[in-house]
């Protein structure tokens, strides 16, 4: 009884059926029956696959795409460069003054140093440190402060209002280096005016 290979509408299939001969001739669809080949080997239907289109077995995918090569697709030509935009005078004037601000913004959070220690001074840690003066001057204070290591230092009341003394200078400090670069920068007339060093 001749074997035939039962196609799926891809035209692919791996389902084997034996058919009579007028069991063949009756089927009113007769394209979705292929007839194996005499000599193929049944042990590998499992993993085998005939294609109709191309009357022959797909042993695996790189014997399928060996069979079926994708178009060579020509690259395209290559695309120009964006346009260099130049910046205005005023526009980099206006990058330099933002950069004096994230400047004394970077070195305040850098922090500063008291007693030899590393001391952050930051929005959050200044808030914390305005709670620890009032609580010093209300004689409440017993406890330590967090430094920038991690370290807790035991401080008293007085050594609360040195440090909080010792931040709120280095703050000063900083915010009234960065009015002076701000007007420096801001009275510039050519690009060499808008270079600083903090």
């Amino acid at each position: 009884m001749p074997t035939y290979m039962l196609l799926d509408s891809n035209g692919y299939g791996n389902q084997l059926v034996g058919l009579s001969e007028s069991e063949y001739n009756a089927l009113s669809d007769k394209s979705k029956h292929i007839l194996v080949p005499d000599n193929a080997e049944p042990t590998e239907y499992n993993w085998r696959t005939w294609n109709n289109t191309l009357n022959t077995w797909i042993d695996d995918l790189d014997k399928y795409a060996e069979l079926n090569p994708s178009p060579v697709i020509e690259p395209g030509p290559t695309p120009e460069p964006p346009p260099v935009v130049e910046l205005t005078f005023e526009q980099k004037k206006s990058i330099a003054l933002n950069s004096v601000t994230m400047t004394r913004l970077q070195k305040q959070l850098d922090g500063t140093t008291w007693n030899g220690y590393e001391v952050v001074c930051d929005s959050e840690a200044l808030t914390y440190l305005n709670g620890a003066v009032l609580m010093a001057n209300l004689g409440q204070w017993s406890g330590g402060w967090k430094m920038k290591d991690n370290t807790l230092v035991s401080l008293t009341s007085a050594q609360v209002l040195e440090l909080a003394t010792a931040v709120g200078a280095y703050i000063q400090t900083l915010f009234a280096r960065e009015a002076e670069l701000l007007a420096q920068v801001g009275a510039a007339t050519d690009e060499a005016g808008l270079a600083f060093t903090w």
